[in-house]
């Protein structure tokens, strides 16, 4: 696991292209603390910081092939093994042990097609001197990062924003997108390919980019899409067994667990990170250590199930009581985020890989289980509103003015209260409105009461769920469980989990692997029938027909919690008012005591100390953590 950066240099930037690639490379060090290179030529220049996790002694980068290819990588190719053999075997010799050479060997064979070999996560930049041409790539689910830039006929990219803020073509390049502050304050995350600057963008998951150093000109195609696995006819025959799931994920946990230095797992004690740490513990001769978090207040603790499966399984539990963390730390939080960004469970996400890291490099977790099997809350809100949107809606208004009356907000951890009062809340719309409703933080109508005119009017018709009714018609043939599942990997995964999960465990120089993500047994999922994903009320029926004879009985039977933090007390922490927003209308306020504001002030607070470093780099230009969190 490393960071990546570089540009391709024009006249402007000759003299001084050595020390710019080293300035952004050095912006990506908490990625890779144990070692960096640079490389350049006339045309192009590459800086990467390695995390050494496979080949310790000769896998650094940038890494110069026979034919004179450059490649920097972040990201682990899992079936390396597999491909070197196959190269092997065709006459090809090998002077490393690492998955970055099977990388340049594999596109001088295959060329750009040769992402497609690829079992993994990864990001990478290859310069091809031949073909006069940059070559960008990212994994199909989009575990790894990558951002670029046009500017001045030239490219820049980097694993993060902060590496691209680094070059000095970016000082007058960084306006904000309005639209993404629209997606911000809708809800909480920002939908690729867009970033908050209008100049700099995502290379979307299962895509990559052609830069040619000639021209100028950057075609970006779609390599990998799982739509046409939720669209295939599902015949008679089709293999549905769940024996051959389990197959499929235990060996996407097998290959995960290729590694030169130690590994643990995250264990929550629901059935995604036990059922991972399970399989690690079959394929593990050694014992392994799983990590867990605990909470002060019940409803966000999950510790009791964590010890439940350690136990039974036999593994070492290292546990992390709540901690508090100071100003400075969430500050240090946003700036490894470089964009507003508002999931509670960034916290514990970070204080969990925290305590991780001092034991080991590498950490197997379950993550992707609930996006491939319907496993969110949000799926039986879909299933019963399906019903409940047939009642005459008269009748739906009455219920939610009832709810807002009766209902006090309880503060508990995705308390029944707010739920309850959400799903009312949805009235009169369709049933794919109502799944991207069940997660906005802030709706159109109150984003017109709290953004400023100028904003708005930038802002125009845009309206971040147009989005979501796109994919939802990019499978529009599929069932409707199938539509959710297709929109949440597209949308919820790609740009809020997978980022929150690459930059909390990355700030701290810890590598996350998530075998339910490997392609395969996405694809897979995504064809099984809907019993096998959602089976009445029963989520993930698949999985826990797989671990029944494996797991605790508690454990296939309890409740998705979730991963989040108590917001109250990070309000505790760091009590309003803050700096008042620019763009929010300063007469705007919260009513705590009509609804449960932990998502909304959370969503405020963010971005007002995110503000604070961007006006910072719009001085000095250096991007940089807020010296406050309050004014």
């Amino acid at each position: 696991m490393c960071g990546i950066c570089g540009f391709s240099i024009t006249n402007a930037w000759n003299s001084q292209a050595e020390r710019i690639v080293k300035s952004m490379s050095d912006t990506l060090r908490h990625r890779g603390p144990d070692g960096s290179g640079i490389w350049l030529d006339k045309h192009v220049a590459l800086g990467h910081r390695r995390l050494s996790i496979i080949d310790l002694v000769s896998g650094d980068q940038p890494m110069v092939g026979p034919n004179g290819c450059v490649v920097v990588f972040n990201g682990e190719i899992y079936n390396y093994p597999e491909l070197r053999a196959e190269l092997e075997s065709g006459g090809r010799n090998f002077s490393t042990t690492s998955d970055t050479e099977v990388i340049l060997a594999c596109y001088e064979i295959w060329g750009v097609k040769c992402v497609e070999r690829f079992t993994g996560m990864f990001a990478f930049a290859l310069y091809d001197p031949v073909h006069r041409r940059l070559f960008l790539a990212r994994d199909r689910l989009g575990k790894k990062p990558l951002f670029y830039a046009q500017v001045e006929n030239g490219l820049l990219f980097g694993s993060e924003i902060k590496a691209l803020l680094a070059h000095r073509a970016m000082r007058h390049n960084a306006e904000l997108d309005p639209y993404a502050l629209m997606d911000y304050f809708s809800i909480g995350y920002i939908l690729e390919p867009k970033t908050i600057f209008q100049s700099v963008r995502k290379l979307p998951a299962g895509h990559i980019a052609v830069f040619r150093l000639d021209s100028g000109d950057l075609n970006i195609e779609q390599y990998w899409d799982v739509a046409p696995f939720f669209l295939a006819d599902r015949s008679p025959d089709a293999n549905t067994d769940p024996a051959s799931f389990l197959e499929l994920l235990d060996d996407a946990v097998r290959i995960r667990l290729r590694s030169d230095v130690p590994l643990g797992t995250f264990l929550s004690g629901g059935i995604d990170s036990s059922t991972i740490t399970a399989c690690v513990k079959k394929h593990c001769v050694s014992g392994i250590q799983a990590y867990c978090m605990g909470f002060e207040e019940k409803s966000y603790d999950e510790s009791s199930y964590a010890r439940l499966v350690a136990e039974h399984l036999g593994v070492e539990l290292e546990m992390l009581d709540q901690a508090d963390i100071s100003p400075c730390t969430l500050q240090q939080l946003i700036w490894h985020l470089d964009e507003p960004f508002c999931d509670t469970s960034l916290v514990p996400t970070f204080l969990l890989s925290q305590v991780a890291r001092r034991f080991v490099k590498v950490v197997v977790s379950g993550d992707g289980a609930d996006e491939i099997l319907a496993g969110y809350p949000t799926h039986l809100a879909d299933k019963a509103y399906a019903f409940w949107r047939k009642t005459p809606i008269m009748l739906q208004k009455l219920a939610y003015r009832l709810c807002c009356r009766i209902l006090t907000p309880s503060y508990r951890k995705v308390s029944i209260d707010y739920k309850v009062r959400r799903f009312f809340q949805a009235s009169g719309l369709s049933q794919e409105e109502a799944h991207y409703f069940w997660r906005i933080i802030f709706t159109r109508a109150e984003l017109e009461k709290m953004l400023e005119p100028e904003l708005l009017r930038k802002i125009g018709a845009y309206d971040p769920m147009n989005v979501f009714m796109g994919r939802f018609q990019e499978v529009n043939t599929a069932s409707f469980l199938d539509k959710s599942l297709y929109v949440d990997i597209k949308t919820w995964l790609s740009d809020d989990i997978l980022v929150k999960v690459d930059r909390m465990s990355m700030a701290n120089s810890l590598e996350v692997r998530s075998p339910f993500l490997d392609h395969r047994l996405v694809e897979f999922a995504a064809g099984l029938p809907k019993s096998s994903k959602m089976n009445g009320l029963q989520q993930k029926a698949v999985l826990k027909s797989c671990m029944k004879n494996v797991l605790p009985e508690l454990t296939l039977k309890r409740r998705k919690e979730g991963f989040s933090f108590p917001t109250l007390k990070l309000q505790q922490w760091f009590p309003p008012p803050w700096s008042a927003p620019s763009f929010v209308r300063p007469d705007y306020r919260l009513a705590p005591e009509k609804e449960d504001i932990t998502y909304k002030s959370f969503n405020l607070m963010v971005f007002s100390i995110w503000l604070k470093m961007y006006e910072h780099y719009q001085t000095t230009g250096l991007w940089r953590p807020a010296e406050d969190a309050r004014s």
